[in-house]
């Protein structure tokens, strides 16, 4: 709803900005004689500082409580103090020097208006659209699920974005495989709660059972040496044999621009051709991040 209201006042700007370029054009093609008398000025004046006042204090507040409706508020405040700031430069052109510079300011700041409008639009638009999830944030989090000792690592890291401080997110850690249900649930509960207390984000934890047993990592390390030959492939995780089924399990993160089948297929055949006993279940994740 934020980011509607936003959306809404950025029209606002963007229109009244249009229909000031139309009017300066029209003075400019046809000019009059403007007049403008004491108590005009005057209602001016207090018209601009109050504008300046409120638009100071939407954007103030919108900062501070991270709203993006108060911010655009402020914003159009402002381009509305602007306008009248137009008038009174026009008046006193007129006034002082007798000079009809109307249409000229009037199109100069109809300009202004109309690219701040443009520019509301976009922030507005912005994370309606979708936006690359933030770096800074991603490695915050990676940061704190690692930080708890049982965590071998932290990956997936996916945020959606439902308005000021109303994030919701997953991700998955990695753990020993011999870790019962009992203490999963404490140290994801424990994750989840973290994220929420410290990032305000409602997550859910997943998991990725990791191999105690030393017996495959000649295999996984075959796998991450394949990895590092292909600058395409961005991160391996995941990774996990179940012997009893001769499974192997991993993700592979992509980049973004590359082809995930001709990628997942070229490190499964050259994984096949060593170790041929084993299937593999691969899972290509797209690197979404800033």
């Amino acid at each position: 709803m934020e980011y509607l209201t936003s959306v809404v006042i950025a029209v606002i700007i963007l229109v009244a900005g249009l229909i000031s370029l139309r009017e300066s054009v029209v003075k400019i093609i046809h000019p009059g004689t403007p007049s403008y008398s004491v108590l005009t000025i005057t209602v001016i004046v207090v018209a601009i500082l109050a504008k300046i006042f409120i638009g100071i204090m939407f954007k103030r507040f919108g900062d501070k409580t991270d709203c993006e409706a108060l911010i655009a508020s402020g914003v159009d405040s402002n381009y509305d103090a602007v306008l009248s700031a137009g008038t009174l430069v026009v008046a006193a052109a007129q006034n002082f020097w007798g000079l009809n510079i109307d249409g000229a300011v009037g199109l100069i700041i109809s300009l202004v208006v109309c690219k701040a409008g443009v520019e509301v639009l976009r922030d507005a638009l912005a994370p309606i659209i979708g936006l690359p999830e933030d770096k800074k944030l991603v490695e915050a989090i990676e940061a704190y699920a690692n930080g708890f000792p049982e965590v071998r690592g932290t990956y997936d890291v996916v945020l959606d974005n439902f308005g000021p401080n109303e994030v919701i997110g997953s991700l998955h850690i990695e753990v020993d495989d011999d870790m019962n249900a009992r203490e999963i649930h404490a140290l994801t509960r424990k994750i989840s709660e973290g994220l929420a207390e410290k990032f305000r984000i409602m997550a859910t934890v997943g998991v990725y059972a990791a191999n105690t047993t030393g017996a495959f990592a000649p295999m996984r390390a075959d796998l991450e040496a394949l990895a590092k030959e292909d600058p395409k492939i961005l991160q391996v995780h995941g990774f996990y044999v179940d012997d009893q089924t001769k499974t192997v399990y991993f993700d592979m993160m992509i980049d973004f621009h590359a082809d995930d089948d001709a990628i997942r297929t070229q490190v499964t055949e050259a994984m096949k051709k060593k170790y041929p006993a084993y299937t593999y279940n691969v899972v290509v994740d797209t690197d979404y991040e800033d």
